[in-house]
């Protein structure tokens, strides 16, 4: 008997309300931070620790007024602890609530010094944060996360979801732009795929979802930005981190890294060493009802394929202090390895069928070897006023590699007997992207709690792809002028940015513009296709907040972006499935922008609930479109004309018990898009709840234990209609050797329940698609943390690259 997800989620829901409920006797606690000059300081970190054993409570951030609250906290001793950037860790002293309301003295944070050594708090971040601008994934806080990679983590973030062609959108908007350490890749969505499945998630520290960037960010993304941050150790003196993580259920999957830093007075040294290796299956089936005369041919296919890759990385880098002001920093890393496939599958015809055969056997081979490389250098001075700066920064990457694919179609009839010459097809696909980026950022405090920022950057990306088509003819591998093809494409974007930031009273006020000018350059010399595109554009964003009543919060957004077709999407090969199945590129897509709005309510600092209007034009759209003569189905991508989204996200903590803390995020989204298509008129719109239910276990021995459940609705992506799903996840943590190692165990989607299953119905287009990944698997990770770990540096290490705002290199 299988349990329905609903019924599932409204009981861990009403559990949750029912022994929230049930909690003791409470009472409210409050206070104020301060700075050295005796000014409210806002957005420190604010952590409520019970004074028996510093485990974490509860968190918040303190507003514009420096205010923080806990309330329905039960009684007892407890202590805080108030960290901010660039001020000096503070503790209290503990402290009793019996009762009532209770207002703690003002606290007063001291600038940081470099002496200074900050006090080591064992408090837990938790998995998801909540922040003035963003949500914060904090991946090692979660024993679910380990032993994934970093796609399947994206999936299991608050409004991302991620399809079974590992494209990633947002709150239901495609258009995302990943940034690794604050960097674009630069890369095409199958190479970011790729590189997102071969990056363990123990490598990564957070992820950053940003839904209206200011105009300090790349104007890319219309649906908004994730940022992938890397780990990097941050002690002083010479310290590491070893981790190893294995994973099985059907196919095996395993991991090793090691991050070693070497910090001095004038100089600190850092590296990461990793290798991951993962096999797994991915099957599909396809049906497919083509309108033939007055009559239809029917394709039953399937195709079950074995996927397994490879990676090593290597990430080196060294920062100078050239002074108490001034940094220099250099990085470099590689990333090289394999991934190949070997499937075989069927494609059976019915119903009109004048072909001599009712059944078309596959046999698909394919391996991808690729090698990315980046360089950087950073330069960041702090000039003698705080808050005043200058950073610059230049990258070059660089990646490459080839792509062999093998696919062979034979035919066969209702006696199993071979009736027709087989049709065999190779292709060798070779890629390279050239990129080189600059980047100058500088940051003016002006009068009092004022700041002008502005910037310039410059990149300039080079791709040359050259596919060699053939046909295994009378034993003989045959090149095929038609099919193949060279695509060149060259894109340089030169941009300016602006950004002023003002409190007047109890309003902040954010002002930005963002000016692009682009240029982009086309070539496909065997199919005679060129283009040539120059375009400027200005991009605006505003942010107003103020203080709305006791312990709340409203802020307003808008953004104008842009989201511009990729050259992958441009360049216009043909990559065959089977002779009636392909994918090709379309070089007539044009750019869409989108005009966002926001509206944010938080209240006392944890819960959330965010309201956002989005209206794309010439929205770029993956289609399916059909070839109703010659019986063929191709995918590919298109400008559709309008495109709206409404969402509103609520993001709830409860604590229920002492033992058990419970966050619900809720999403709640309607896609609506109309425009002209082949067929006629698309005009469709659909609401999707997206709800994902974290739960945080204090078990005895010192285990922590997540229970996470999702469950979405039916969900309309463009033409796909997507139906319910939903999934579980379970996790187990435990610190060992006397807390310099750990252990994490989890089992990710239990039931096996985390498959799409794919409707396209849109004029003479009948197609349903049930894809199915191996998203069941047991992971086991271990962790060992050695050398100077106790001391943390009282100076951020402040080069460029660990800029908070995304200055660092890409991975």
């Amino acid at each position: 008997m299988k349990t329905k997800p609903t019924f599932l989620f409204t009981l861990l829901i009403f559990m949750g309300l029912l022994a929230h409920a049930q909690v003791e006797s409470s009472t409210l606690l409050k206070g104020q931070i301060l700075d050295e000059q005796n000014k409210a300081l806002a957005y420190a970190n604010v952590l409520l620790l019970r004074s028996k054993d510093s485990t974490l409570v509860s968190g918040n951030v303190s507003d514009q007024h420096g205010i923080y609250t806990f309330d329905k906290i039960s009684t007892g001793q407890y202590l805080l602890a108030v960290s901010m950037m660039g001020y000096a860790n503070y503790r209290s002293t503990v402290f009793e609530l019996k009762g009532g309301t209770m207002e703690l003295p003002q606290i007063k944070l001291a600038v940081a010094s470099t002496n200074l050594k900050e006090v080591t708090v064992k408090a837990q971040k938790p998995f998801i944060e909540l922040q003035a601008d963003k949500v914060i994934v904090n991946v090692d806080a979660s024993p679910v996360a380990a032993g994934n990679t970093a796609l399947e983590l994206l999936a299991k973030s608050p409004g991302v979801n991620v399809d079974h062609e590992n494209r990633i959108s947002l709150k239901g908007r495609s258009g995302v732009l990943v940034l690794m350490n604050g960097k674009q890749t630069y890369m095409s969505a199958d190479d970011l795929a790729r590189l997102l499945e071969n990056t363990p998630a123990n490598s990564i520290e957070s992820i950053e979802i940003i839904s209206n960037p200011s105009a300090k960010y790349d104007a890319a993304g219309n649906a908004g930005i994730i940022n992938i941050k890397m780990k990097k150790e941050k002690g002083l003196g010479t310290n590491g981190n070893l981790t190893l993580g294995a994973g099985y259920w059907e196919n095996p999957r395993g991991s090793a890294e090691l991050r070693m830093n070497h910090r001095g007075k004038k100089m600190n040294l850092f590296g990461t060493v990793g290798s991951f290796y993962n096999r797994r299956f991915q099957d599909i089936n396809i049906s497919r009802r083509i309108p033939v005369q007055n009559d239809f041919v029917q394709f039953a296919q399937e195709n079950n394929e074995i996927r397994y890759s490879q990676s090593q990385r290597l990430n080196l880098g060294a920062d100078w202090y050239l002074g108490k002001k001034t940094t220099l920093g250099a990085m470099g890393n590689l990333n090289f390895g394999e991934f190949n496939t070997k499937g075989t599958g069927f494609n059976n015809l019915s119903g009109f069928n004048d072909q001599v055969y009712n059944q078309i056997k596959i046999k698909n081979t394919g391996g991808d070897d690729w090698t990315d490389y980046t360089l950087n250098l950073n330069l960041r001075h702090e000039f003698k006023k705080k808050g005043h700066e200058l950073s610059f920064d230049a990258d070059y990457a660089n990646n490459r590699g080839p792509k062999d694919q093998v696919n062979g179609n034979y035919f066969f009839n209702a006696q199993n007997q071979e009736v027709a010459t087989p049709n065999i097809i190779g292709t060798n696909a070779f890629t390279e992207v050239d990129i080189m980026a600059l980047k100058l950022d500088y940051v003016l405090p002006v009068g009092k709690g004022s700041r002008l920022e502005a910037g310039l950057k410059s990149s300039f990306v080079e791709t040359d792809n050259d596919l060699k088509t053939s046909l295994f003819v009378e034993n003989v591998w045959q090149l095929d002028p038609r099919r193949s093809n060279q695509f060149i494409y060259s894109e340089n974007i030169h941009a300016a940015y602006t950004n002023f930031n003002t409190a007047i009273k109890k309003v902040n006020l954010q002002v930005g513009l963002r000016a692009e000018l682009t240029n982009a350059d086309g070539d496909s010399p065997s199919t005679d296709t060129r283009f040539n595109r120059e375009y400027l554009n200005l991009f605006p964003s505003i942010n107003i907040s103020h203080p709305a009543g006791k312990g709340l919060n409203l802020s307003y957004t808008y953004s104008r972006r842009i989201d511009r077709p990729s050259y992958e999407d441009l360049n216009p090969f043909v990559f065959y499935l089977d002779q009636y199945t392909f994918q090709r590129g379309n070089p007539n897509i044009t750019p869409q922008y989108t005009d966002a709005l926001g509206l944010n309510l938080m209240l006392k600092g944890k819960y959330m609930l965010a309201l956002n209007y989005n209206y794309t034009k010439d929205v770029i759209t993956q289609i399916l479109d059909q070839d109703d003569a010659n019986r063929q189905t191709f995918q590919t991508m298109a400008n559709l004309a309008n495109f709206k989204n409404y969402s509103a996200t609520l993001s709830v903590p409860i604590k229920v018990q002492k033992w058990w803390d419970l966050r619900a995020n809720l999403v709640g989204l309607v896609n609506d898009f109309e425009s002209p298509f082949t067929n006629g008129e698309v005009d469709k719109n659909q609401f999707t709840l997206q709800s994902m239910v974290n739960n945080s276990f204090k078990l005895p021995a010192g285990i922590k234990a997540e229970a996470n459940l999702f469950y979405q609705t039916r969900y309309l992506q463009w033409l796909f209609d997507l139906k319910p799903m939903w999934g579980l996840d379970l996790g187990f943590s435990k610190n060992i050797m006397k807390g310099k190692g750990s252990l994490k165990l989890n089992f990710n989607d239990v039931f096996f329940t985390k498959n799409p299953r794919i409707d396209v119905q849109q004029g003479t287009i009948n197609v349903q698609v049930r894809p199915v990944n191996e998203s069941r698997r047991v992971n086991l990770n271990f962790n060992y943390k050695f050398g100077n770990n106790e001391v943390k540096p009282a100076r951020r290490r402040s080069t460029a690259t660990e800029d908070e705002q995304g200055r660092v290199k890409r991975n």
